[in-house]
């Protein structure tokens, strides 16, 4: 896959488990119709932010890459084999399994781009959400990125997992 981006080296992943899921507003808004889905889940703290849309906490041993400044870099970037196996939580704080699903983006650079915005991702400062690498366990583990937490407030704790919770 060659575009404006460069070589991209396997396919660009991303796990959503809010709006972005199949279903919801901005699926279709922002989700090239093209893109594959599958059910997913990793491990985390599904949050309610109080404004209608929810907000994810993962344990940092679980990130493999932050995203950067540079998109290119981000797409191109090689996290190497995923784990064979799901690791085991290492948190004082039970885990959820946070339900979602992975999508294997058709339009990766300007998908991420728009989601970036969306997100309001900005690497080089504040941000609502951080867009980061991590596992995610769909028919086999695979990377994927994930926005998580990065200024919200977090208002309640989803225990199930799953929004709308």
């Amino acid at each position: 896959m060659v575009g404006q981006f460069g070589q991209i080296q396997q396919p660009v992943k991303i796990f959503v488990y809010g709006t972005l899921k199949r279903g919801f507003p901005n699926h279709e808004l922002y989700i090239p119709p093209n893109s594959l889905l599958e059910p997913a889940w990793l491990f985390g703290w599904l949050f309610d932010t109080g404004y209608n849309f929810p907000t994810l906490v993962i344990a940092e041993e679980n990130i493999r890459a932050q995203g950067s400044q540079s998109l290119r870099a981000d797409l191109t970037f090689d996290p190497g084999p995923p784990p064979l196996e799901p690791p085991e939580p290492t948190q004082p704080v039970e885990l959820t399994k946070v339900r979602g699903e992975v999508i294997t983006l058709a339009e990766p650079g300007e998908t991420l781009r728009r989601l970036d915005q969306l997100e309001g991702f900005n690497p080089a400062g504040r941000s609502m959400y951080r867009r980061v690498l991590t596992w995610v366990m769909a028919e086999t583990i695979t990377w994927a990125w994930v926005y998580v937490n990065g200024d919200l407030n977090l208002s309640r704790l989803i225990a199930s997992g799953e929004w709308p919770g």
